[in-house]
């Protein structure tokens, strides 16, 4: 009554109703960071089984040209002086490493990833049959 009589109007909010609203952000925010950043490892994870999918697709084409499986080292070859760059170009190494391509002649590969981040000990493998692996955590 004494700020009407004044002149002023009570506008605003109280520290309790704003404290209020930053408890409640907090909780939302607290349960929202550990989903999200398990959805941005999940992708992550799925870019690497589309790589290793499209080495797989590679071999099976290398195989059907050449009557072995390609077995080149784990380092990207250079595009311009290896002809058989095209395995690896589209492919992206971001996240993931390809840490092994193995191939016994014309019966057998084996490729796998693993995560870039050392805290991470998540790797995937794939073989010539399309049989998946996982290991380890994100």
């Amino acid at each position: 009554m004494l700020d009407r009589l004044n002149g002023f109007k009570n506008t605003g909010f109280t520290l309790l109703e704003v404290l209020l609203a930053v408890v409640i952000i907090a909780g939302l925010a607290a349960l929202a960071i550990p989903n999200y950043k398990k959805t941005i490892e999940v992708a992550r994870a799925n870019e690497a089984k589309g790589n290793l999918l499209q080495i797989q697709s590679g071999e099976a084409i290398y195989l059907m040209n050449k009557g072995v499986y390609w077995e080149d080292a784990v380092d990207p070859p250079d595009p311009v002086t290896d002809t058989d760059a095209t395995l690896r170009t589209a492919l992206s190494w971001q996240y993931y490493t390809l840490s092994g391509l193995d191939a016994d002649g014309s019966t057998d590969f084996t490729a796998v990833m693993q995560r870039n981040d050392p805290s991470s000990t998540k790797e995937f493998s794939i073989s010539r049959t399309g049989t998946w692996t996982e290991s380890g955590e994100y």
